[in-house]
């Protein structure tokens, strides 16, 4: 049994936690560790566009969905194309093929 949801996880996109390290002179720089590049459904909740060059870019509220994976929980980031949106909340939908749903905002 297959979901609705495969026909439209169409775009890339790299799921990234957060974490700090310890850099030169002893200071903690802040990193973004890639958990996994992934295909996604994307669902604009309240966005604006705006073309810079060849390039579009997205603001605004995202929501990103994909297959769940349990390391996936971690994300703090999501890369998509130029742009970076910022987790805000993750839940787990579904039972027989579980998905993971992103609520995100631009960064």
């Amino acid at each position: 049994m297959t979901s609705g949801l495969t026909g439209s996880m169409r775009h890339r996109v790299t799921l990234m936690g957060e974490a700090t390290t310890q850099g030169a002179g002893g200071r903690m720089i802040p990193t973004s560790p890639i958990i996994a590049d992934v295909w996604a459904s994307m669902t604009e909740h309240a966005s604006t566009k705006t073309q810079r060059g060849d390039k579009q870019f997205l603001g605004g509220s995202l929501a990103f969905e994909t297959w769940f994976q349990p390391e996936y929980a971690a994300t703090r980031l999501i890369e998509f194309g130029p742009n970076r949106y910022k987790v805000l909340s993750v839940s787990k939908k579904g039972q027989v093929t579980p998905t993971i749903e992103f609520q995100t905002v631009s960064i």
